[in-house]
């Protein structure tokens, strides 16, 4: 992922390295429409995400990664989803 989406991937890890989350996968696809990055974190809650992305929207390197590759953003979408009864992810 990170060769052929080198900006997204900065980003991503950006936010996984100082531990404003826990990046649980990231895939992105080659075939189809190009440049298609799906990051999946994990967060305690819904509170707990917020709370995280505020502090690290004050992170001066998670700042800058983003700014790096947003030009090659053409859209986002996030989704808050809950795990299972069964998942491991619980």
């Amino acid at each position: 992922m990170c060769q052929s989406n080198f900006g997204m991937c900065a980003a991503v890890t950006s936010h996984d390295a100082p531990g404003y989350g826990k990046l649980v996968g990231a895939f992105h696809s080659e075939f189809g429409l190009l440049n298609r990055v799906h990051a999946l974190w994990w967060f305690e809650s819904a509170d707990q995400r917020a709370e995280v992305r505020h502090k690290a929207h004050h992170d001066a390197r998670v700042v800058a990664a983003v700014r790096n590759s947003v030009m090659h953003l053409e859209s986002q979408e996030n989704k808050l989803m809950f795990p299972c009864a069964f998942s491991p992810l619980k």
